[in-house]
């Protein structure tokens, strides 16, 4: 996972732990990673992946990915005329990422990354996110 990165430590070097039990866990509370074009927002968000750990510091292997319907997603119906892509509404789409602890791969944890949406980034309660 780490190989396909593009590193960005500036644009996580704020991220704090979410209060919420459903943060990154819910298809309603997907962490928001939007960071440029729609590219370097999944580049981020494999970056921001590779450096969870669980609270025993234990790394993440990412074991697959998939694209779900976002149901907080509104349309605004205005669109880049250059691009053809819709301008705001948080993007119709968001990742849905599976991911098992390299010890003990018994556990799958389900992370939800918005790449349309700009918004705070925080770390999902029970996971470490380690800086370098």
């Amino acid at each position: 996972m780490v190989s396909c990165v593009i590193q960005n430590p500036k644009y996580f070097s704020s991220i704090e732990k979410s209060q919420s039990d459903y943060y990154g866990y819910s298809l309603n509370e997907p962490v928001a990673i939007k960071n440029g074009p729609l590219d370097r927002s999944i580049n981020s968000s494999y970056y921001f992946l590779s450096r969870l750990r669980t609270e025993n510091g234990d790394t993440l292997k990412l074991i697959g990915r998939e694209s779900v319907r976002n149901p907080e997603y509104e349309s605004t119906g205005i669109y880049n005329r250059f691009s053809g892509q819709q301008i705001g509404g948080g993007g119709p789409i968001l990742d849905k990422y599976f991911l098992i602890p390299k010890k003990s791969s018994n556990d799958t944890i389900i992370i939800f990354i918005n790449p349309y949406k700009k918004d705070k980034i925080k770390i999902p309660k029970g996971l470490l996110f380690e800086n370098e």
